[in-house]
C-alpha cells in the first residue's frame, strides 16, 4: 500500500462514517510494516505517517481535525476556519 492509497482508504472511511479516529487509522496502517504509513513517535504514540497525512489533506479539503478527540470529521457550519479545531 502506498501513502496515496492509504489516504484514499482513510477518506473512504471518513466518507462512510462521517468521522475517522486517528488511532483507528494508524492501527490498521501499522500492520503494513511501512514507516511511511504509520510509526511510533518518541513518546511511543502510534501516528499516521506524514506522507499519508499530506495526501489525505489534499483529498479532504472539507474535513477538520478535532485535536481533543484525535479524529477527523466533515466540516459543519459551526466549525471555526482552519483545518484543526
Amino acid at each position: 500500500m502506498t501513502p496515496v492509497e492509504a489516504a484514499q482508504w482513510m477518506k473512504s472511511l471518513l466518507d462512510e462514517n462521517g468521522m475517522l479516529y486517528q488511532s483507528e487509522a494508524a492501527s490498521e496502517l501499522i500492520a503494513h510494516d511501512d514507516d511511511r504509513l504509520a510509526y511510533y513517535d518518541d513518546q511511543g504514540s502510534l501516528c499516521v505517517g506524514k506522507a499519508v497525512l499530506t495526501a489525505f489533506r489534499k483529498i479532504t479539503p472539507d474535513a477538520v481535525y478535532l485535536r481533543t478527540d484525535k479524529m477527523w470529521r466533515q466540516r459543519e457550519d459551526y466549525h471555526l476556519p482552519g483545518r484543526q479545531q
